[in-house]
């Protein structure tokens, strides 16, 4: 690999390479103080015959073509020609090539996104201070019409469509590439976090439209190709690609300000080399450079559509949307959510069936649903939204016997064989009719039977619902957040995750439970409300083990 250290100076020893040293560039190009110099490496490219300098430019297909149209201006410093070679290379070409020892590095690299440039540095494939873009393009979510009219969405399809499919159970499915470092991989789960979090159901709209991905190298290589599928499918890409795909059969669907920026690195440390990547550099952000770009499809720097990209509706959209580039903070990001996604759960749900829960949410004689019947249906509702591979179980309290603080309704088990039982248990579930309500003592049994099952490889929790206080003469509030701070401790935790729900829940209670365990608090205060809280409680695979409530 070529590698280099730039506080050291090591020098790769690697057979069938020239020896090169990297050295970290400082910002000596007139033409790129705006944006920065990438890198510098000893030897360069020398001149062509005939030729002042020579230099070698890797760029991504988007841009190849304006950067050899801006090339035809180059000149030295003192006249002469300047031997200029773009080559169109997609960028993971260019790692994968640098990564083996089977090309020298370009004198200048473009690739799409910001984030092959970090990926680069990580890997000690080059040391990044800084590149300046050349253009924008925001990433959009690509599907065909057909697709859109099967899911709802219609001419003009929105990503409210899109998360609308994994709740009414309509096939849809979320195209990703699985290489980590895909810009497109990694901007559509950053972006769809963004997009959903202001949502009351947020975690578990993106775990249902996550957990619809399929994965495959196509994506980078041909990703329209994927939406030649007889199923529904969304693919990310960037704007450019589907307006130079010219098809009219094809939509979009903008999920946020996600950006592929284009950044322009100098690899060489070759003075002439240097001057004449700052010549095109200027070249190719001036005027004409720019109206090349907005030909090829590209916005500019700041994100705006020029009048030369003339995007169509539905798949352009001309407002300026300030650029998003992905870093490696994006990466690290959309790894953890998608591996947090994809990670199986078991939860012990348990259920507070005391007799105020035979009341109406406001109280004792109030109209509608008893508080029971609504905390039911939202737990079914909420199960419906985990995959097979997740293993839940209720428990409800007080038990049907005075020496017993919990009822166990149902084991936990897998869903793939067990969702109907728990439907039905949940459904036969009737309140206890002047009975205690043992809040402590049927948490911590709750909690102790979830840790003689404690999976590592699975999220390990309790969702705790309930309407009052503590009436059942078990522990005392503060032995039990003791004891809960423990098992905290421990190399088997298990977050309590409570839902007050009523204007009668203990909620001081309930947080307490929560943040001694390392849970979220809840308050549901009317039927709409619990809908949400359980939802987004059920949700919080994506966050652990951070997680807090998001209303």
């Amino acid at each position: 690999m070529w590698r280099g250290d730039p506080v050291s100076s090591r020098r790769s020893t690697r057979r069938g390479r020239t020896p090169t040293v990297l050295v970290v560039g400082t910002l000596v190009a007139a033409g790129l103080v705006a944006g920065g110099v990438a890198v510098a490496v000893a030897g360069g490219s020398g001149p062509a015959p005939g030729c002042g300098a020579s230099l070698r430019v890797a760029a991504a297909p988007a841009v190849a073509p304006a950067l050899a149209s801006a090339a035809r201006s180059l000149h030295g410093a003192d006249g002469t020609c300047v031997a200029v070679s773009v080559e169109s290379v997609a960028p993971q070409d260019v790692v994968a090539e640098l990564n083996a020892g089977r090309i020298r590095p370009p004198d200048v690299w473009v690739p799409d996104s910001s984030l092959w440039l970090n990926r680069a540095a990580v890997d000690h494939l080059a040391a990044v201070d800084r590149a300046a873009s050349i253009a924008s393009s925001p990433l959009v979510l690509a599907m065909t019409r057909s697709t859109a009219d099967r899911i709802g969405a219609g001419a003009h399809p929105r990503l409210s469509d899109l998360l609308a499919t994994t709740g009414a159970g309509r096939p849809f499915t979320l195209a990703l590439s699985d290489q980590r470092l895909s810009p497109g991989r990694v901007g559509a789960v950053v972006a769809l976090a963004r997009a959903t979090a202001a949502r009351d159901d947020a975690r578990v709209a993106l775990t249902g439209v996550l957990r619809a991905v399929r994965a495959s190298p196509s994506v980078l290589t041909d990703p329209l190709g994927m939406l030649r599928s007889r199923t529904p499918v969304a693919v990310p890409v960037a704007e450019q690609t589907l307006l130079a795909a010219g098809r009219p059969d094809l939509v979009a669907v903008r999920p946020g300000t996600v950006t592929f920026d284009y950044p322009y690195a100098v690899l060489t440390s070759d003075r002439a080399a240097i001057d004449a990547a700052d010549q095109l550099f200027g070249l190719v952000r001036g005027h004409r450079g720019r109206i090349a770009l907005e030909r090829a499809g590209l916005r500019d720097v700041s994100g705006a559509a020029g009048p030369e990209t003339a995007p169509p509706a539905p798949l352009g959209d001309p407002r300026v949307r300030p650029p998003r580039p992905l870093t490696a903070a994006s990466l690290a990001s959309a790894e953890r959510t998608l591996a947090a996604v994809n990670r199986d759960a078991r939860l012990l749900a348990l259920l507070d069936v005391s007799g105020s829960m035979a009341w109406g949410v406001a109280g004792a004689d109030t109209p509608g649903p008893s508080r029971l019947r609504l905390a039911t249906e939202a737990a079914r509702r909420g199960m419906s939204f985990y995959p097979d591979g997740t293993r839940v179980g209720v428990w409800t309290f007080p038990g049907t016997r005075t020496d017993e603080p919990v009822r166990r309704v149902a084991p936990v088990a897998s869903l793939g064989t067990a969702r109907g039982r728990l439907a039905s248990a949940l459904s036969g579930i009737a309140p206890v009719p002047g009975g205690s309500t043992p809040l402590y003592a049927a948490t911590l049994g709750a909690v102790r039977e979830v840790r003689r099952g404690w999976d590592r490889e699975l999220v390990n929790a309790v969702v705790l619902l309930s309407d009052g206080h503590d009436t059942g003469g078990g522990p005392a509030l503060a032995d039990l957040l003791g004891t809960l701070r423990s098992m905290r401790a421990s190399p088997r935790p298990v977050p309590v995750i409570t839902i007050g729900f009523g204007p009668d829940s203990d909620g001081s209670a309930l947080a307490a439970i929560s943040t001694a365990s390392g849970g979220a608090a809840y308050r549901a205060r009317d039927a709409a409300a619990l809908r949400r809280v359980f939802l987004d409680a059920l949700g919080q695979r994506v966050c652990r083990p951070d997680c807090r409530p998001t209303r």
